[in-house]
């Protein structure tokens, strides 16, 4: 302690009045640090240990030695560890075996201490720069429990930053004082007139409205919801008390695993205040303002979709609660529908970003870039659209249904599914083991029972459904154009590895797949992928979750191939659907197993939409039907007109963007950043997104034995995308034409790292933070609502 002691009057020169406020120091110096150099590796449940350092809660939470969330051989389903849901104070997080890192540890001082300041070269040591560690595999203990220090291989903090923590820690540690943390709790002035507001609007008590609420909480439980740009954020939550006497607060948020778990009682809908600092990868937006409310009014109250009541209120049982087109049936089809379409990046972003950071087991289940299109509300009556899901409702329950656990799985070796019987493939197939599946797809029949057979049921009505209705086939108004003034009408996704970026509008120069999304698949991947899912669930539950995804996936694609000519259809499909030569395919030819169950035969005959002229490419026969479709809507968005899919900075890198040279793309991460300096010191941002190919992604598993590198794109995108960079690059505004040269010349691993040395930023590297710092910084410049920390578990890194 003696050395701890002059370890702070060597390095720390505080005046006494910083002494005198010790109550604000913590808000003043220690949380800004934290936010700028530690919050970019310790936020989310990809956290090592589990250390959330985004806010003085999590930071007194602690760390946990052995649980992971991230957990792919997890046989039952572990206790929630979410921030202010499953507990509030020290006390609630030791029992959860969580361990202080603040408490002095002997001699040596309190754990944060020991990591971050003093072991610094052990860290280094154990992580040294070039070696490539991905955010699984960091924990804070080594195997043989010694304490290893940060940052793992990033630059270390420096002198005066580590003294801002010995002196915080010499202090004791405060956090915020009580007056800052009623300041963190309380709106502002503003903030407070409009969260009482939407809180009375919210917690009306007839029942009618009551099923208004639970439907937009059940929606919007994962939003950042913002009145203002303010910088307020608000949570939407369910408390089991009134949400505030005056300005006072008083809820006692309900904290069941799904948003559609029972309360065990009545409850409220309160708006509480975010006390953490934005995370992009959490951060997602969501506005509410006068527009909104009487939006709400007009789609739920008024008679525009028909009339409609309620005589009870529908059950929480989780059998029925985890299907919405049971619980929420009452409500006119198409009025859900347009709430969704409204918002479709929104609801579209939170399949991937939502409830768990990244997508540990479900992203691949998605190509690395496609577009997003919506069936036209319009394209039925209100009466037969409400009809046809309410008679259809029982088809699409969805592996929720069975909770978190799915029970035992005898015999199971993650990597050797062939073994045993297993609870899962009863619930989606009807049969016990992979023999019996395989089998089946071979003998081209349909399951016997199980969710798969309902879906497959549902898929057959719906297409019947679309031939009475639409005898002729679809035609481009039967694609929802976004009432000509609404920028959510067409979605691109980008994946990066385990995690996702959606965007308005059409961004790359190509896409691999596309899909049309109606109100069904809209709904049910998000009651699939979000509401429904459960991080801390057991792997079958995660398992039969993606597994259900695939199948909605492909109903997305196939919906789109409606609007294909008949003639064209077969070929676009075998396009995205090729055989990968893995271990699957082996056993079940892909081909054999599309027919199976999604036999061309079920989708509509009829003019089409998308018809090839002559030797029309690809890209030039998409960008015609999307100037049909949504004229010049997205053009103001990236400055150039939709026709030639190039955006606003393209073509300076338009050699490292070829379509006829992409040998170099697959070398290059997932995701960088590159800034371009500019002599009047208004520096840009662009995005190098790697857009890898894959022969097909019909599988969950050997996903390296289907991916088509030779097939790999890049492209740039202004500004930023994404959250987790992998890569910076600072050059000068004249060296873009060089920069993308060399990049189109790298040719193997060895010409990227010589590449990455000339224009990238080593983690290592002395402007390294201040590279970042400048990221951060301009960000939120370009987009102040949606922008968060970035992070930095992957930097330095390539994930094959």
């Amino acid at each position: 302690m003696t050395r701890f002691f002059f370890q702070f009057i060597a390095s720390s020169f505080f005046s006494i009045s910083v002494l005198a406020s010790v109550k604000s120091y913590y808000t003043r110096e220690v949380q800004p640090l934290f936010d700028g150099r530690c919050v970019a590796c310790h936020s989310c449940y990809n956290s090592p240990c589990q250390l959330k350092l985004s806010s003085y809660e999590g930071l007194q939470r602690g760390l946990h030695q052995t649980t992971r969330v991230y957990d792919s051989k997890r046989r039952q389903s572990i206790a929630p560890t979410r921030l202010f849901i499953d507990g509030h104070t020290e006390a609630d997080w030791r029992e959860h075996k969580f361990i202080s890192v603040l408490e002095p540890k002997g001699s040596q001082g309190p754990l944060l201490q020991q990591v971050i300041i003093e072991k610094d070269k052990e860290a280094e040591a154990w992580f040294p720069p070039k070696l490539k560690k991905s955010e699984e595999s960091r924990t804070c203990y080594a195997k043989e429990k010694k304490v290893i220090g940060m940052p793992f291989g990033l630059t270390a903090l420096n002198r005066e930053e580590k003294s801002v923590l010995t002196t915080w820690l010499l202090m004791g540690s405060p956090g915020p004082s009580q007056e800052e943390l009623e300041s963190l709790k309380q709106p502002s002035t503003e903030g407070l007139k409009e969260v009482r507001k939407w809180e009375n609007y919210l917690n009306r008590t007839g029942l009618k409205e009551q099923l208004i609420s639970r439907y937009i909480y059940e929606h919007l439980y994962l939003a950042k919801i913002y009145f203002t740009e303010n910088d307020e954020y608000f949570r939407l939550i369910r408390s089991k008390t009134a949400c505030r006497k005056g300005v006072e607060l008083t809820y006692h948020q309900v904290d069941t695993r799904r948003p559609y778990e029972d309360p065990q009682g009545a409850v409220y809908y309160c708006l509480r205040k975010s006390m953490t600092t934005p995370i992009h990868k959490t951060h997602i937006v969501y506005r509410f303002d006068d527009a909104r409310m009487d939006r709400y009014k007009e789609l739920f109250e008024s008679d525009r979709y028909g009339q409609w009541q309620v005589s009870k209120m529908p059950s929480y049982e989780i059998s029925q609660s985890a299907n919405p087109f049971v619980t929420f049936e009452s409500i006119p089809a198409k009025a859900r529908y347009q709430f969704l379409l409204d918002e479709a990046q929104y609801f579209v972003m939170t399949f991937i970003r939502g409830p768990v950071c990244k997508g540990p087991t479900a992203v691949n289940v998605i190509n690395d870039h496609f577009y997003v299109m919506f069936l036209d509300p319009e394209a039925y009556s209100d009466q037969t659209m409400h009809e046809f899901v309410s008679q259809n409702k029982k088809l699409l329950d969805m592996p929720a249904t069975r909770g978190s656990d799915f029970g035992p799985v005898s015999d199971y070796e993650v990597g050797d599914l062939e073994k045993g019987k297993h609870e899962i493939l009863k619930f989606l197939f009807g049969v016990e083991s992979f023999v019996e599946v395989g089998d089946m797809m071979k003998a081209g029949q349909v399951p016997p029972s199980g969710v798969l057979r309902k879906r497959i049921e549902f898929r057959k009505n719906k297409a019947e459904f679309y031939r009475q209705y639409h005898p002729n086939g679809y035609k481009a108004e039967h694609i929802w154009d976004g009432d000509q003034k609404n920028k959510n009408a067409l979605l691109t996704v980008m994946r990066h590895h385990d995690s996702a970026t959606v965007m308005k509008g059409p961004i790359g120069p190509d896409t691999q797949t596309l899909w049309v999304l109606d109100y069904t698949l809209l709904e049910g991947i998000y009651y699939n992928l979000v509401a429904g899912f459960d991080v801390f669930g057991d792997i079958s539950h995660q398992l039969s979750t993606r597994y259900y995804m695939s199948q909605q996936r492909l109903d997305g694609e196939e919906h789109f191939l409606s609007f294909v000519d008949k003639n064209y259809r077969s070929d676009l499909r075998a396009s995205w659907y090729r055989p990968g030569g893995g271990v699957q395919e082996k056993k079940m030819p892909l081909g054999r197993r599309m027919e199976s169950w999604y036999p061309m035969r079920h989708i509509m005959h009829g003019a089409g939409l998308l018809t090839a002229k002559g030797e029309e490419t690809k890209e030039q026969l998409l960008s015609r039907t999307f100037e049909s479709i949504y004229d010049q809507r997205f053009a103001e968005l990236y400055g150039q007109s939709l026709s030639s899919l190039q955006h606003k900075g393209e073509n300076s890198f338009q050699a490292m963007t070829s379509t006829t040279a992409n040998q170099h793309a697959q070398y290059f991460p997932d995701l960088s950043l590159i800034r371009v300096r500019k002599n009047n010191g208004a520096d840009e941002v662009f995005s190098i997104v790697h857009n890898k190919a894959h022969y097909n992604v019909a599988f969950i598993f050997a996903e390296g034995s289907r991916r088509a590198k030779g097939e790999d794109r890049l492209f740039v995108v202004p500004n930023f995308v994404g959250s987790y960079p992998m890569q910076f690059f600072d050059i000068s505004e004249a060296q873009k034409s060089e920069f993308a040269r060399e990049a189109a010349a790298v040719r193997s691993k060895k010409q990227y790292a010589n590449f990455v040395k000339k224009y990238g930023v080593d983690k290592q590297a002395p402007n390294f933070w201040s590279t970042y710092d400048f990221m951060l910084s301009k960000f939120r410049e370009v987009a102040p609502i949606e922008a968060g920390i970035l992070d930095l578990n992957r930097y330095g890194n390539i994930y094959e």
